[in-house]
């Protein structure tokens, strides 16, 4: 009757067996939903897994093997393998570089300038705290806050021009208003 009212204990209770784990040579952890990784192994237990990624130094990750599929066993030449990087782009990062391209309309550019930079920040900085969810490149973000910083002072110079009447409207430029 207890089986009846928690199903899935019967599952817990059968022992699992632990394959010994080579932690001198790479392996490839294929995960349930379809990622993979190229790592060094440290620890493995019947419920979690222990792991530094090989492309990232100081990085150590834990995982509980209910989300892992299957661990390919130490493999010496990795030549042979294509693991791909599952790691996707910061979205605040494109977001910015986006938002200072939208910049360089006049007037309201300066808007869409300061919230480049904001985004590029945000950006750098989630970089920064989760490097194993994604990829460190920053280039996304740096584009947008020197654009975006380049754009917002070209913007207010411009609307300062405009309020003040410095040069007859926009004549250092070229055309009057």
């Amino acid at each position: 009757m207890a089986g009846d009212a928690f199903p899935d204990t019967s599952k817990r209770s059968r022992s699992r067996k632990i394959a010994p784990v080579d932690t001198s040579a790479p392996s490839i952890i294929k995960y349930k939903n379809g990622n993979a990784e190229t790592v060094r192994i440290i620890s493995r237990s019947k419920d979690s897994l222990t792991y530094h990624l090989v492309g990232e130094k100081g990085v150590t990750r834990l995982v509980k093997m209910e989300q892992v599929d299957t661990i390919v066993p130490g493999i010496s030449d990795l030549s042979c393998l294509a693991v791909r990087d599952t790691r996707k782009s910061e979205p605040f990062g494109v977001a910015s570089l986006v938002l200072s391209i939208l910049g360089l309309i006049p007037i309201i550019g300066s808007i869409f300038s300061l919230l480049a930079i904001i985004f590029g920040i945000v950006s750098i900085i989630r970089i920064d705290k989760h490097t194993e969810r994604y990829k460190n490149k920053k280039g996304n973000a740096i584009a947008g806050i020197v654009i975006g910083l380049i754009e917002l002072v070209f913007n207010l110079f411009f609307l300062a021009s405009i309020g003040t009447g410095v040069g007859g409207g926009m004549g250092w430029i070229g055309f009057s208003l």
